[in-house]
């Protein structure tokens, strides 16, 4: 697992981690059944808590609304020239302050 798995493993206290593939079963010549892996995707079984369940569903939410607001401030810098030029000064000032 890499760093990210691992921390993401501890913040919500995920035990019993198990990917699980998908496989169809068919018939071929002469009767004989075969099984076969399909491509669809893998799935992950694991065992989360359900503050920690909730803790994830809020932080995707947050994240969502993060994402929803930059799309909308770059709408906004793109149809309006004094906005984007604001914008760009508040970013030097900010990588000066860094």
């Amino acid at each position: 697992m890499s760093a990210d798995y691992n921390k993401f493993v501890s913040r919500y206290r995920i035990r019993n981690i198990q990917v699980a593939r998908s496989y169809d079963r068919f018939d071929v010549l002469y009767g004989k059944p075969a099984t076969y892996y399909a491509d669809r995707e893998e799935t992950i079984d694991m065992d989360i808590p359900r503050d920690s369940f909730e803790d994830l569903v809020r932080a995707t939410d947050h994240y969502d609304q993060m994402i929803n607001q930059h799309r909308h401030e770059q709408y906004l810098r793109k149809r309006h020239p004094a906005i984007a030029e604001a914008y760009d000064k508040y970013q030097m000032l900010l990588a000066l302050y860094r």
